[in-house]
Formats: structure tokens, C-alpha cells, sequence
């Protein structure tokens, strides 16, 4: 051996801790031999060195012994782990050999009491996010599992077909949840799904978003409604959809909800209303009030109502009509009044008044 190059021994300093995040061990059993084998590669920069010598028989692997080296540390068994021969031999290529043939390395070496690790290799990260297309079995629309994850197919995948089978589930990233709440918006298949990466892992992919493109187009004619914001769905194997929509033009503003079938409304305690302005309702079949206590009704103007068909009114308790003016009751053919015990219609007016039909006349004599 010609001379030393250089040596580092970390082996008197305190231990330290190295936190290091690429396993996904659901048990610390599975994980325990991996984390051995990490340990002893780390163990493994305790002591380093490197060096240049002229000896063949180096190679990765075989132990030498230093004795004598002014640096006492050195004075031990060492372990070649990386060697790089160099040689010479002008008198093959029909040079001048009058310097013969050389021979020179450098090698590298730790601990010869250690067992060597190789360095780990690091799984190599992704570059960035990509695109892919959501995919399930043929035939369907949307297709996701319990966890509301579901199937991609990427762009560059020119092997396998774009079914149920493609690829692992991918999670997909709501706009907010916990356990039991929060917002669910599942992508549907043919659809084109933004696909990040957890920490660049390519083994943790998720989906962090949605993009139109020529095939699927805005639920929006663009740019002419710029100004509104929408959330609109599709009716599952369907033609339907249901739809919110904002409208936030300057004097148009709107609030525009559409329902393709049915429109249920719960509410636990008070529900309040407050129209500045008119309302208007439309039914187009039946109307149904199911009122478990009292009805208010206040009417600061005037009120009609216009019946096509009849009208009935079933009381159980008593009536109370009380106008402040008169009362017209106008009968295009019969008036029928019944009353299961006796009748009374009493009047205030100083002087009588009459009721006449087309064959009597009654007349009614002041109250006393």
C-alpha cells in the first residue's frame, strides 16, 4: 500500500435519531428486519476512509490490516466496500516501454468488524402531477368503492385496457370531510381527473381534481356566462340533471335551483322567509298542508282567491268571521244553510232590514 487519502470516525460522538418516512408497515413486526438493515447501513459511516495503493489483490469485500500508521485509530482490520483500478502498459500499443507497466487505485473502506450495507436507494420520486381518465367496467357510469375511491387510466398506458382492472383505487381529495359529514362529489367514468402525488411517492396517488376538455365541455356557454357560478349534476343513466346556479351579473343577480324529480326540505326547528318583494307559486297537480298546531295568516292589503272547481271547508271546533265593513255572500243559484240545533242572525242597526227571495220576503226587527 502506497499512502492514505483520508479517514472520518464518528464513532466516539453521541447517537443520534434518524426519522425517515418511506415505509407503510401496517405492523411493526413486518417492518422490524428492514429497520435492522437500515441501522447497520447507517453503522456504516461511523468509520470511513479512502485511499491509493498499487496492490492487485484489493477488490470489494476483502480485509486488510494497517499496523504501524502514525494515526493510532487506523491500527485495525478494514473492509474494501468501492476500489477503482488504473493501469498502464505502453509496450502493448507499441509505445516506448521504457517505463514499464503501472498499476494504481483508489479504494474506499469502512470498519472491518461491520457487515457491509449498500446505501440506500430512494424510490425515485414522481416529477409532478399528470392527468388521467376515470374508468370501471363496460357498460357503467360511476364506479367507486366504500371509500369513495376510485379507477384511472393514465395517458401513457399503452398496455392495458381502460376497465375496472387498470389500476390500483385512487383516493380522491374532497373539498372537506370527517367522519360521517361533509362534501362528496364522485367522479364519474370518462371523466379527466387530476392525479397527485403523497410526497412524490408513484405508489400514493390521489386525486386532487377535475379538468374539462373537448370531449367533456363546461356545464357553461363560455365566456357569455362568465358571471355565473354553477354546480350541476347528471342523472345516472340518464338524461336528467339537478342544478344550483349563481347568477352575479351587475342587476341579474340570481339564485337558481332546478330539481329533476323531487324536492325534500327538513328542517328541525323555525324556517324563515323574507320577500321584499313578490312571490309567486306555481303547482301543476296538488298541493298538500299538513299543519300539526295553529295556522296565522296576516294580510296587511287586500286578499282573493279564485277557485275553478269547489270549495270545502270542515271545521271541527266553531267559526268566526268578523268583517269591519259589509259582507256579501253572492249566489249565482242556492244558499243552504243547515244547523243541527237552532240558528240566529242577530242585527245592530237601528232599523230593520230585509232578506227577499224570488217567492218571500223576511224582515229582520232591530236587536234589543
Amino acid at each position: 500500500m502506497q499512502s492514505s487519502e483520508g479517514f472520518r470516525d464518528f464513532g466516539s460522538q453521541t447517537p443520534y435519531t434518524v426519522f425517515e418516512s418511506y415505509g407503510r408497515f401496517q405492523k411493526d413486526a413486518a417492518a422490524k428486519p428492514f429497520l435492522k438493515y437500515r441501522q447497520e447501513a447507517l453503522d456504516n459511516q461511523k468509520q470511513t476512509g479512502s485511499g491509493s495503493s498499487n496492490c492487485i489483490k484489493l477488490m470489494p469485500g476483502k480485509i486488510f490490516e494497517i499496523k504501524s500508521h502514525p494515526h493510532a485509530p487506523l491500527n485495525t482490520r478494514w473492509q474494501v466496500v468501492g476500489i477503482s483500478h488504473h493501469g498502464r502498459c505502453p509496450q502493448a500499443l507499441g509505445h516506448d516501454a521504457s517505463e514499464g507497466t503501472t498499476l494504481s487505485n483508489h479504494f474506499s473502506f469502512i470498519s472491518g468488524f461491520d457487515d457491509y450495507r449498500p446505501p440506500f436507494h430512494y424510490k425515485p420520486l414522481a416529477d409532478g402531477d399528470e392527468t388521467a381518465m376515470v374508468v370501471g367496467p363496460e357498460g357503467g357510469e360511476i364506479f367507486v368503492n366504500k371509500d369513495g375511491a376510485i379507477k384511472v387510466h393514465f395517458h401513457w398506458n399503452r398496455y392495458d385496457q381502460p376497465d375496472d382492472g387498470v389500476s390500483c383505487w385512487v383516493r380522491v381529495a374532497q373539498g372537506w370531510n370527517g367522519n360521517g359529514f361533509g362534501f362528496m362529489a364522485i367522479p364519474r367514468i370518462g371523466q379527466e381527473v387530476i392525479i397527485s402525488y403523497l410526497n412524490g411517492d408513484i405508489d400514493r396517488p390521489i386525486v386532487t381534481g377535475c379538468v374539462y376538455n373537448g370531449l367533456n365541455r363546461p356545464p357553461l356557454d363560455l365566456p357569455a356566462e362568465k358571471t355565473r357560478t354553477t354546480f350541476k349534476t347528471k342523472t345516472h343513466k340518464g338524461k336528467g340533471f339537478n342544478e344550483l346556479r349563481f347568477e352575479d351579473a351587475k342587476d341579474s343577480e340570481e339564485i337558481y335551483f332546478r330539481g329533476q324529480k323531487d324536492f325534500t326540505a327538513h328542517i328541525r326547528n323555525d324556517a324563515y322567509w323574507h320577500i321584499k318583494h313578490d312571490q309567486k307559486q306555481r303547482i301543476d297537480n296538488n298541493r298538500y298542508h299538513d299543519i300539526r298546531a295553529d295556522d296565522h295568516h296576516q294580510v296587511a292589503g287586500s286578499r282573493k282567491i279564485t277557485t275553478e272547481g269547489n270549495v270545502s271547508h270542515r271545521i271541527a271546533g266553531s267559526q268566526h268571521i268578523q268583517t269591519g265593513d259589509v259582507t256579501v255572500i253572492d249566489s249565482g243559484q242556492e244558499i243552504h244553510l243547515k244547523s243541527g240545533a237552532g240558528s240566529r242572525v242577530r242585527n245592530h242597526a237601528e232599523s230593520g232590514r230585509f232578506i227577499t227571495s224570488h217567492t218571500r220576503r223576511y224582515f229582520m226587527t232591530p236587536a234589543k
